[in-house]
């Protein structure tokens, strides 16, 4: 079975970017715990830019950048997220189109948990988390770097056909 024809629509440049943004972002989430306006910023205005000649709306790329602001701001309002997970997002959205930045947004909220247990599990706090939920005295909230579960709902969400959710 050949892997390129079940990835639909087929890789583009713009992939090309999407795949250096995640990689470069993973790295820095897990070694600095921060995901840099250095690589956000300019693969927002790629994403938003290229969606002129290669989409079928000029504005493709802009509302996929508002769609994942607006969709994982508040993730980052109830501190699930911080900002550097929230401005990747809007660059995975301006590269991506809306309709896979809203799926790209709703699948790392999922892929988060999952992986966010899986870590409090694996340093023991997982006990933690009935305290910092319940009332009283919180402690300390484990930080867990959110790239890598961004990274792992892009993949499902680019490698795997779809129906289409909106559409410009």
């Amino acid at each position: 079975m050949d892997l390129a024809a079940l990835i639909q629509p087929p890789l583009g440049p713009r992939d090309l970017a999407l795949a250096v943004l995640l990689v470069a972002s993973v790295i820095t989430d897990l070694r600095s715990q921060k995901i840099y306006n250095v690589l956000t910023f300019p693969m927002t205005l790629l994403g938003i830019a290229s969606a002129i000649p290669l989409c079928t709306s000029p504005w493709a790329g802009l509302a996929g950048a508002g769609i994942a602001l607006l969709s994982s701001l508040p993730a980052e309002i109830f501190k699930a997220m911080r900002m550097g997970d929230v401005k990747l997002l809007m660059a995975v959205g301006a590269l991506t189109g809306p309709d896979m930045a809203l799926r790209a947004v709703l699948f790392s909220l999922a892929m988060n948990l999952v992986y966010g247990l899986a870590i409090l599990a694996y340093k023991g706090r997982i006990r933690r988390l009935t305290q910092f939920l319940g009332p009283g005295e919180k402690p300390e909230p484990t930080v867990v770097a959110y790239a890598p579960a961004i990274v792992m709902a892009v993949l499902l969400v680019r490698l795997q056909p779809w129906p289409t959710l909106i559409s410009f």
